[in-house]
């Protein structure tokens, strides 16, 4: 009965961090134009932990981690991955531009980015860059793709990697398998003058030559 109720627990909690995993940060947790404590004091009541500041930005984690993930950490001496990141820029210490930074397998990425999709209420993007596609010397194949997003108050800029790895070379090499990371960049638009959907496609397309 004791081991029942463990393993119900157990269950429990796994579901509740798949879940703080898969959902996006709410919108009203940032506070544009105001301090980064203010928005970091919102995320703290949603499990958010202050991490460390540096320079202008403000940097906070979701402590979350599967059994695989910990116990290989522990075997390594090492932490746990970060899954899950927000980082808080605020010149003058006013929040101007927020980054969400996600990595995990590529199902569950691709789970994240459509409740990204539906909890910001975004269309289709009004910049595509089309997925960028690399196959390395050992046979793993990496896409890249940048998208920018409209909103009344806000742009968002969507930019996934995305691993697929060889499946003779991840099935001799354990650590080695499919995974993707999600960056968003929320620019405020009224606090970012000249801010536009032209300028960041520029910006990309310059980085990029």
């Amino acid at each position: 009965m004791a081991a029942t109720i463990i393993l119900m627990v157990v269950a429990i909690a796994c579901s509740d961090d798949n879940a703080r995993l898969d959902s996006p940060p709410p919108l009203n947790a940032f506070a544009w134009g105001e301090s980064l404590e203010t928005s970091a004091d919102r995320l703290a009541r949603l499990g958010w932990q202050k991490d460390r500041m540096q320079d202008d930005r403000l940097f906070l984690t979701l402590p979350i981690a599967s059994e695989e993930d910990q116990a290989a950490a522990n075997m390594m001496g090492t932490a746990a991955p970060d899954k899950y990141r927000i980082i808080l820029n605020g010149p003058a210490d006013k929040l101007f531009v927020t980054i969400v930074q996600r990595n995990d397998s590529n199902a569950d990425i691709e789970t994240f980015f459509e409740n990204v999709k539906s909890a910001y209420k975004l269309n289709a993007p009004a910049w595509d860059s089309g997925p960028g596609v690399e196959t390395t010397d050992a046979g793993n194949k990496l896409t890249d793709q940048t998208r920018i997003y409209e909103t009344d108050d806000l742009l968002i800029v969507a930019t996934t990697n995305k691993l697929e790895a060889n499946e003779r070379v991840s099935a001799t090499d354990t650590d080695l398998g499919d995974g993707t990371s999600l960056e968003l960049i929320l620019y405020s638009r009224s606090l970012n003058e000249g801010i536009s959907v032209d300028a960041l496609a520029g910006q990309f397309e310059s980085n990029q030559n």
